[in-house]
């Protein structure tokens, strides 16, 4: 993502979507966010027709694989739960995270497909992805 923000900023990025999506809960991973790379991905969604990005900025408290761990699964559940709120409180018509492990939790509590911001801008050009 971080690239294909490089590529917008440069002015270098074909930016005539086939759709958008209305209302889009993006996930801001921990890891991006420690890391001080942003959010790219929101950026770019951004740039849809129709579309409206919500960032939510909480703990999926599922580092690395510590919150799937059986002994740990419920206090995993308890420290994302304000991530699940956020998520099921923007209404979403599309989900979607950077982070593949953060997506597992989102889908389990909230019982909705996540994708990836690659995935649904792919979508939004019209290039169908494999499931």
């Amino acid at each position: 993502m971080e690239f294909l923000d490089r590529l917008r900023r440069q002015k270098k990025l074909e930016t005539e979507f086939k759709k958008g999506f209305g209302r889009v809960a993006y996930h801001a991973p921990c890891h991006m966010r420690a890391q001080k790379v942003g959010t790219p991905g929101a950026r770019l969604l951004g740039l849809l027709p129709k579309t409206q990005v919500e960032v939510v900025e909480q703990c999926s408290a599922v580092d690395g694989t510590w919150g799937m761990k059986a002994q740990y699964y419920e206090l995993g559940r308890r420290y994302a739960r304000k991530l699940t709120d956020r998520v099921a409180e923007a209404k979403p018509d599309l989900v979607v995270s950077d982070c593949s492990l953060a997506a597992l939790r989102i889908q389990k509590e909230n019982g909705v497909k996540v994708m990836h911001p690659i995935e649904s801008l792919a979508d939004a050009y019209g290039i169908a992805v494999a499931v």
